[in-house]
């Protein structure tokens, strides 16, 4: 039975896909997340399944980093299929909905890193196609960003794990030892989840994809997709017996970035959706320089990546939650009960007393030894800033307006059981002590807040709207289009030198090499382009497993 389900998790999703057509098909993504549901509830921890027929041997299991991610992802994906039956939705979003739902809950349940990978990669570009399934004209421009940074990420992990299976000669994750792994291995699996998890320079393609997606696909893909970025962080890169300083450093010093970024740029946003955004960049910040801190200091590894995990969930559920309320909020029903639960909701996120965010964060602080009094101080820093954020977060729901009335119950019902489950998550918790620690500063920074929304200094407000989302996007797009410019002249120039071409004929040339180059800058990767590429990618991948017994 167990086995069965660790199977049945993934493969329901992919084998409800078909049967979309039905008439009756609204129901059907909720019902392929309830084998995960039952997986957790029902399959022991530990348990492990392997098939060794399938790819190069797959190899399934359950942990309890695996248990606590499937069941809020389950619940993640669940409520975001009951809100989508409230809404008008095109059978492409199901299909490619569903899609994503069997990648995640793959990745999750893999032991083994080609299992792992496959799972990334499908879900990865099943989000494409929730994207493109809006049918808007600008989507076709995001999704275009959006497979380059995902294409670019699975071939980085991609080489990352050819070189540790030829490394290790082994593909799970228990054969894994970072201390015989190059420290280049290491920071390709960085570059390669850290673009999944926005990590600082690796972000451009988040905020316009968020504002693209429809409400549901946004729900799932600002909690259980995101996350899947960290858990892959976490498996390839799991702690061993002596400090790992480099690779350690590195996700401190970019995850301590992208806090202060994201809370930087988000509270120059004018939109809930894209400021909501940026609050994942600085919250992946956070869980980032964690499992750094975790690798500096192996002996709390443990304990630190069971609180890392703790906080992900509480992030993943309540990031799904706000992103139906702005869903429900833009359809004009309810506004009262949805700025209330709202404010729960920013309250959590912001670890008020008595909250998930207050359990999270004092499982994190608990974590953290007497030998780590900087990181403590850092966390408390980082969570000053991010209630400025959540401040201006909140202030942007109350400013959305309705665009349609639209009575969607199967909606109201999906936001208020995350929000229930969200409040009574903390109710069981015995040690109040520590959850009302952190009550004076919080409350300074709330009446902080307060009095700057309430007067509105021109010194403050001048800068919102100033940032475009995306931010280093559009400098760097100018940087290269003028290095484009300048290549092609250069390159005119010479041909003009070497074969003495008269003057008409040298602007005939500069004008063609600029607008080729320009073309082949800004749309490096359109929808055939992409699809050539990923179809070569997956041909170079079928064929390494066919001969990978060989090989490795």
């Amino acid at each position: 039975m167990s086995n069965v389900l660790l199977i049945a998790s993934w493969m329901t999703p992919l084998l409800l896909a078909p049967f979309m057509l039905m008439r009756h098909r609204r129901w059907l993504p909720i019902v392929a997340a309830i084998p995960a549901m039952l997986t957790v509830l029902l399959v022991p921890t530990d348990q492990t399944f392997s098939l060794s027929w399938l790819l190069l041997g797959s190899h399934f299991g359950i942990d309890e980093i695996a248990k606590w991610l499937l069941f809020a992802s389950a619940i993640a994906w669940c409520m975001a299929s009951l809100y989508a039956m409230g809404v008008k939705t095109s059978l492409s979003f199901y299909i490619f909905f569903l899609m994503a739902m069997s990648g995640n809950f793959l990745l999750i349940l893999a032991n083994d890193m080609v299992t792992f990978y496959l799972g990334f990669a499908l879900m990865g570009l099943s989000a494409s196609g929730l994207i493109a399934s809006n049918f808007a004209q600008k989507n076709k421009k995001v999704v275009s960003l959006y497979l380059k940074w995902t294409i670019a990420g699975e071939v980085v992990l991609f080489s990352a794990i050819v070189l540790l299976a030829g490394h290790s000669g082994n593909l799970k994750f228990e054969a894994i030892n970072l201390q015989d792994i190059d420290d280049y291995i290491l920071i390709l699996i960085v570059l390669g989840f850290g673009i999944k998890i926005a990590l600082p320079g690796l972000h451009l393609w988040l905020p316009s994809t968020y504002a693209s997606l429809p409400i549901a696909g946004a729900a799932v893909f600002s909690g259980p997709m995101i996350n899947a970025g960290l858990l892959g962080l976490i498996r390839f890169l799991s702690p061993g017996d002596s400090p790992q300083l480099v690779i350690g450093q590195i996700l401190i010093v970019m995850g301590g970035v992208g806090v202060i970024y994201g809370v930087v740029f988000g509270l120059v946003q004018s939109r809930a959706v894209f400021a909501l955004a940026y609050s994942s960049i600085s919250k992946m910040g956070v869980l980032a320089s964690v499992l750094g801190v975790a690798m500096i200091y192996p002996v709390h590894a443990q304990m630190l990546i069971l609180a890392l995990v703790l906080y992900a969930v509480h992030h993943l559920l309540i990031k799904s939650a706000l992103f139906l309320a702005i869903g429900l909020l833009e359809q004009g029903i309810a506004r009262i009960w949805l700025i209330t639960g709202s404010l729960l909701l920013c309250m959590a996120l912001a670890g008020f007393p008595f909250t998930s965010g207050a359990l999270a964060k004092s499982e994190l602080v608990q974590a953290m030894s007497d030998d780590m009094p900087l990181f403590v101080t850092g966390l408390s820093i980082a969570a000053i800033f991010s209630l400025l954020l959540i401040g201006r977060i909140f202030y942007l729901f109350l400013a959305i307006k309705p665009e349609a009335s639209v009575h969607n119950r199967a909606g109201i019902i999906a936001w208020t059981i995350l929000v229930a489950i969200i409040i009574c998550s903390p109710i069981f918790i015995m040690q109040q002590g520590s959850l009302l620690s952190g009550l004076l500063p919080l409350l300074s920074t709330t009446a902080f807040i307060f009095l700057i929304s309430y007067y509105k200094p021109k010194f403050i407000t001048r800068w919102v709207g100033s940032v475009p989302p995306g931010d280093m996007l559009y400098p760097v797009s100018f940087i290269i289009k003028n290095m484009v410019y300048a290549m092609s002249s250069v390159l005119a120039l010479y041909v003009l030198r070497l074969k003495k071409f008269s003057n008409s004929n040298y602007e005939k040339i500069l004008n063609y090499s600029i607008n080729s180059l320009s073309n082949l800058a800004s749309h490096s990767l359109s929808w055939r382009s992409a699809g050539i590429v990923w179809l070569v990618i997956a041909v170079l991948v079928f064929m390494v497993l066919m001969i990978g017994v060989n090989v490795i």
